[in-house]
């Protein structure tokens, strides 16, 4: 697990519509941002910078873009991939059965299920999203391949061949199956009905499924590429509606930066950054689904930094140095929230947003080492949250609870103002500059990880629970059902922490990695090379 950042959860990014950010936005959903390494189980955690997402509390709607575009309705038939291996597969299919990657899948009997070797960086297993089924790299045969396998049944179908260093995710449908690697890349729907897709014949330089919204209250998966291919960077969109067949291009330049975290909260809204070897840098504004004409910003890179959070169709947060404002997009015009030399905390990982009620919406940010908030406007004068020397913060996925890192210890306040005062949690000494931490998706605790020694927060109670073993502090997770952690320790043991329980349970002595199983206590666990089931309830 890595430091939360204030992409890291979807309810915290702003959204926009008919000339304002006001857009009622998808439930929760990971976003890969700018990265080819696939979002992990919805309850890690960790996803990347821009990882931002939704946010379902915006009251305006906006029927200037409401409709799926009919320009990417159409379907090819590349299918460089995959092929039409499924669960009754025969002596064509290499000599093995590709209902189970080579082992009987007889009920009563638990098939061996081969992982090729894991990799850093790499995801070579996913469950999906409704806990039902689970998509790994085989490396039963010859050649690694891409297995589904039903967890019920105990019965597998193959997708395809695939790298050996691929990463494999489920798409935001729930269907279908992103796997691969940079240099090849496939989607296909885990039921095998339809042929692999191959997203590129170039490299792929990042992606990140994400919603797009179609109507005042509908949404849509979507998937967004960005790849190179000869010598020419393009973004991408396609949709579930033809399984990720058509490519809708929507940028191609040979100066384009790679970077495709500027999307947002709506899903209708990219900025990207041109940026010439000769000349200066500029912003493309474009619409998901190409309804609009591109355009280009009247500021550029050099005046503006883009901020991580809060990006609408209108409006976004954006850096000068030290100096915060929000920036229309469409005039450059501004409103100053924090002016320059007012000891703004450096870098924007500490930039949150939150929406207090209908088109009330605040920025939040460090300032002189205090938590503290400004409506976005500017109307309003900033709003110190706590008195601290704060060097880093976070939000609670339920918009309740700032945490933030003061002298080296946790702390604790209300994120709804009012001079709330604030509370200690954890005393244990943290040097870092960045908070370890995973939330619950059901309850209100935390895991905090300091020093590599663990603790569970209830913030319901703000009640405290240390545990005494060194741990990996990469590995920690709550189960698919948000209630026990998990964790790797220093011994490569996995261990479940259960709501009350002060003495973990050791689930497998050694373990290479795991992943919880969403809606589930199930566990998967590499061991020896295979991918095998534990359960996390106690």
């Amino acid at each position: 697990m890595k430091s939360l950042t204030l992409g890291s959860f979807a309810c915290l990014a702003l959204v926009a519509a008919c000339g304002s950010d006001d857009d009622p936005a998808p439930p929760g959903i990971a976003r890969d941002a700018a990265t080819d390494k696939p979002a992990e189980a919805a309850n890690d955690a960790r996803n990347d910078a821009r990882d931002a997402g939704t946010d379902a509390r915006d009251a305006t709607s906006d029927t200037s873009d409401a409709g799926a575009d009919a320009s990417d309705t159409g379907t090819d038939a590349r299918d460089a991939g995959g092929d039409g291996r499924d669960s009754s597969a025969d002596s064509n299919d290499g000599g093995a059965d590709a209902a189970d990657s080579g082992a009987d899948a007889d009920a009563d009997i638990e098939p061996r299920l081969v992982l090729c070797p894991l990799l850093a960086g790499k995801t070579p297993v996913a469950a999906s999203p409704d806990g039902k089924l689970v998509a790994y790299l085989s490396c039963a045969q010859t050649n690694p391949a891409v297995v589904v396998y039903e967890l019920a049944t105990k019965k597998s179908s193959e997708l395809g061949p695939a790298p050996a260093d691929s990463s494999i995710e489920w798409l935001l449908d729930g269907k279908y199956v992103y796997y691969g690697s940079a240099s090849e890349t496939y989607v296909r729907a885990a039921d095998v009905a339809t042929p692999a897709v191959r997203i590129s014949t170039g490299t792929i330089d990042g992606h990140r499924a994400f919603q797009e919204r179609i109507s005042n209250t509908a949404f849509a998966p979507r998937l967004l590429v960005l790849e190179t291919d000869g010598g020419v960077h393009r973004v991408s969109a396609r949709k579930v509606d033809d399984g990720y067949t058509t490519r809708l291009t929507l940028i191609e330049d040979a100066a384009l930066a790679l970077d495709i975290s500027q999307l947002s909260a709506s899903g209708r809204t990219l900025i990207a950054t041109v940026a010439p070897a000769q000349g200066t840098s500029q912003y493309r504004k474009m619409r998901t689904n190409n309804a609009q004409p591109m355009s280009t910003l009247p500021f550029t890179p050099n005046d503006w930094v883009m901020a991580p959070t809060g990006l609408g169709d209108t409006h976004n947060f954006a850096l000068h140095d030290d100096r915060l404002v929000r920036i229309e997009l469409d005039t450059g015009v501004i409103a100053e929230l924090v002016p320059a030399g007012s000891g703004l905390l450096a870098g924007n990982a500490h930039l949150l947003d939150r929406e207090d009620a209908p088109g009330k919406k605040h920025v939040y940010f460090i300032q002189n080492g205090d938590p503290s908030r400004r409506i976005r406007e500017g109307t309003e004068p900033t709003e110190v949250l706590a008195t601290a020397n704060a060097v880093a913060q976070a939000m609670t996925p339920d918009l309740l609870t700032i945490l933030y890192l003061s002298d080296q210890q946790l702390y604790a306040v209300s994120a709804e103002g009012g001079g709330a005062a604030a509370r200690p949690l954890v005393s244990e000494t943290n040097a870092e500059t960045k908070l370890n931490l995973a939330f619950s998706t059901t309850t209100r605790d935390v895991a905090y990880v300091a020093n590599r020694k663990l603790f569970r927060i209830a913030l319901a109670n703000d009640a405290v629970q240390p545990f005494s073993d060194t741990i990996d502090p990469a590995s920690v997770k709550f189960d698919g059902l948000g209630q026990a952690i998990l964790f790797i320790t220093e011994a490569g043991a996995l261990k479940r922490a259960s709501p009350g329980s002060a003495d973990p349970a050791t689930i497998a002595p050694s373990v290479q990695g795991f992943w919880p199983v969403p809606t589930t206590t199930t566990v998967l666990v590499a061991i020896n090379g295979e991918l095998e089931t534990r359960s996390a309830a106690p």
